[in-house]
């Protein structure tokens, strides 16, 4: 699969998403309608997906002709079309987008983890150098709800850190259109109320149980149940945070923390858009009639 062609099904991808999101062509009926919501949301994951920035992007596309003709782009967009689009387009739209990647199965295994993206981007070196006297900003938590199986991102909850892993650990499987299972995830998100809650869903809730905790009726359960075999399976949202951090970079570079935590939700779904793509990519190599040499990794 060579590199323009993996664009290609990114953008394909993208456009699909919205579709199926049912993203509204334009936001209202008085807006200029120079550029589509579709045209926008494909640019703006375009710039996630590369680790660029607005002015950045805006040259990309405009060397592109091939990504011109895809998104049906008669004039390029100035970088503060996108910037102002990424600020007005609401968080339960792009929650939309993530969810889509996963509406059309029933059940499965789902891991619930978390991790911080920084707001800081100053070196280690500087930050040695200062000895800490310059205050650090705060990191911006991203909780994620994972299919095991696909290691597509079903639901999030993004929000301002530090947080306690308990808080948002009902929220983001609420968000989740997929009826769980197993829900597996690591001993900080241990509590009675979770555990009864996993189980009011009809699922198993996978979660080891904190040291020295001798109450709870779903917890004791918890203990006589536990599978270390299925447990494991929760390294696979790590693997999820894993890719994104390294493919979309660790840091956020948004001035506000509303700003920052909307980037987040972008780099969220970028993320399922790029492994869609990988699974695409994968299933064209299966059925390929090219020699085996021609090597593919998933």
């Amino acid at each position: 699969m060579k590199g323009r062609d993996k664009y290609i099904l990114f953008f394909r991808q993208c456009l699909k998403s919205c579709r199926n999101a049912r993203i509204r062509l334009y936001s209202c009926r008085k807006s200029k309608q120079v550029y589509t919501q579709h045209q926008l949301i494909a640019i703006y994951s375009l710039m996630k997906f590369t680790k660029s920035h607005y002015r950045d992007v805006v040259s990309l596309v405009e060397i592109m002709p091939g990504v011109q003709k895809i998104l049906d782009l008669t004039q390029i967009p100035h970088h503060t079309t996108i910037q102002k689009f990424a600020k007005r387009f609401s968080k339960s739209k792009i929650d939309a987008l993530i969810a889509v990647h996963s509406m059309n199965k029933f059940e499965s295994i789902l891991g619930i983890d978390a991790s911080g993206f920084s707001s800081d981007n100053a070196s280690k070196y500087y930050a040695v150098r200062i000895k800490g006297d310059c205050p650090m900003k705060h990191y911006v938590k991203d909780s994620i709800c994972v299919d095991v199986f696909t290691k597509l991102i079903t639901s999030c909850v993004v929000d301002i850190g530090p947080r306690n892993d308990n808080v948002e650990f009902i929220p983001v499987l609420q968000k989740s259109k997929i009826a769980p299972v197993v829900v597996v995830a690591d001993k900080g998100y241990d509590s009675e109320k979770n555990h009864k809650y996993v189980n009011s869903l009809k699922a198993v809730s996978m979660i080891p149980v904190k040291r020295n905790v001798r109450r709870g009726k779903y917890r004791m359960k918890m203990k006589k149940k536990f599978s270390e075999r299925i447990y494991h399976k929760r390294s696979l949202t790590e693997t999820v945070f894993s890719v994104m951090k390294r493919k979309f970079g660790s840091d956020v570079y948004a001035k506000s923390d509303e700003m920052r935590i909307i980037e987040v939700y972008w780099i969220n779904f970028t993320y399922n858009l790029h492994r869609l793509v990988q699974m695409q990519v994968g299933f064209i190599w299966m059925i390929s009639t090219e020699p085996l040499r021609r090597k593919i990794f998933i």
